[in-house]
């Protein structure tokens, strides 16, 4: 199953001074897959260590990087040609492992602005880790994450969950990609027939989510039977893993925060409400537990554009969030399931998101920047598209460039607004 982010891999390994690759992203989401599939495409050779698995393999590391070197040779019994072989550190948090990157980066930093190179050690370091070690490196009070998004020391990407482009492609339907990329350049409606195929896609799209192991279950067995069950499996995995990483009182807010968030949805003001937690709950008591659930990756914070206190509390899979919720479902539901979907595509193909209101109550469900431009983005649940709320953005924000209206009308463009359909968010 092909990621779209095996392209900025290959252009990582294109670069001449390139510092190490760090992939990050939640339990199962395929970090281990996507980096296995790059590398036997891209390298010759490759040693691993999966420091979870291996707990002596942090002793072969130090800040000395030729000793490190010599200790990876001699592990593995053979000389390596270091300048066509990938070094993959999989779950690298550890204090030997950390000091190794970062010694080889300022390397790598020192030589970049040298015209000698005759000294340059070249080498190909690709980092995975989950969010969750983050987690847990930070309250032992090494805060990895402020490295990672240092970029001195790291190129940091991270992989979500399948988009909807991606789960065409992993289903084998991958020739609907061009023709939603082709509409929604052109803005001309695809035939109605490939309409209503793209539309039933959607909804299976909506119902299995972006977790390979629901996508992998779906096409073994060409069924939903156990898709659900495949959900519950990750969600109380996702658990279990946050209650190895923390201790038991901040594990029972921080859960008690990730299961109400299908009830944060289904009510018709969609933004964060304290007080569903427990009666008495205030932002003092619960913000930390939050920062952890976006932090570690489960859940993501779509704020509003002008206050960050006032945010929407979206999970990191629309299939995961569709399973927690089936035994409350309702029309507001729904139309979260959507928002849901549509945030998680927007970020995955790097846009920053964020939600309007003004003090007359008019709303913007979301608007991106990405590359400069700024979009208005309304979601529908239908083909019902009308709205009033964009002439009082622009009166607001008047550097903007357009309004978008996702509902399952076909393409169209008209009075400067662009409709498109629900399963093109992707192009956005």
């Amino acid at each position: 199953m092909q990621r779209k982010l095996l392209k900025d891999l290959i252009a990582w390994k294109n670069k001449i001074n390139k510092k190490p690759l760090v992939i990050s992203g939640i339990r199962g989401v395929g970090k281990t897959f996507l980096a296995d599939d790059f590398i036997h495409t891209s390298f010759s050779a490759n040693v691993y260590f999966n420091f979870e698995l291996d707990s002596t393999a942090a002793s072969l590391f130090s800040s000395d990087i030729t000793n490190t070197l010599n200790n990876i040779s001699s592990y593995y019994d053979t000389e390596i040609d270091y300048e066509n072989t990938a070094i993959v550190l999989d779950e690298f948090v550890s204090d030997n492992v950390m000091d190794f990157i970062t010694e080889y980066s300022k390397h790598v930093k020192s030589f970049a602005s040298s015209a000698d190179k005759t000294n340059l050690i070249k080498l190909n370091i690709i980092c995975l880790i989950s969010d969750c070690n983050l987690m847990g490196y930070f309250y032992k009070n090494k805060p990895v994450d402020l490295l990672i998004d240092n970029t001195a020391y790291f190129q940091h990407i991270i992989l979500y969950p399948f988009d909807f482009d991606e789960f065409l492609q992993a289903i084998g339907k991958d020739w609907y990609c061009e023709t939603i990329s082709e509409h929604f350049s052109t803005n001309k409606p695809v035939p109605d027939i490939v309409h209503e195929e793209l539309l039933n896609y959607f909804n299976l799209y909506i119902y299995i989510g972006g977790m390979p192991y629901a996508i992998n279950e779906y096409l073994m067995t060409n069924s939903l039977t156990n898709i659900s069950q495949c959900h519950h499996q990750i969600l109380n995995n996702n658990l279990m893993d946050l209650y190895e990483r923390v201790d038991y009182g901040e594990f029972i807010k921080t859960s008690a925060v990730y299961n109400t968030i299908p009830a944060q949805l289904s009510k018709p003001n969609h933004k964060f409400q304290y007080t569903l937690i427990r009666k008495g709950a205030t932002c003092n008591i619960y913000k930390h537990s939050i920062n952890n659930i976006c932090s570690i990756g489960y859940a993501k914070k779509c704020c509003k554009s002008d206050m960050e206190s006032s945010f929407k509390l979206y999970m990191c899979d629309v299939g995961l969030l569709n399973s927690l919720n089936k035994a409350n479902n309702n029309d507001e539901f729904n139309k979260s399931l959507i928002e849901n979907y549509v945030f998680e595509n927007l970020i995955a193909n790097g846009n920053d998101v964020t939600f309007w209101e003004s003090k007359s109550q008019a709303k913007i469900d979301f608007v991106t920047k990405k590359n400069d431009h700024i979009y208005a983005i309304e979601v529908k649940n239908s083909q019902d598209t009308r709205s009033k709320n964009y002439s009082i953005f622009k009166e607001t924000v008047s550097e903007n460039d357009g309004l978008i209206k996702v509902s399952t009308r076909n393409f169209s463009y008209n009075k400067g607004i662009k409709y498109i359909p629900l399963y093109a968010v992707s192009c956005i």
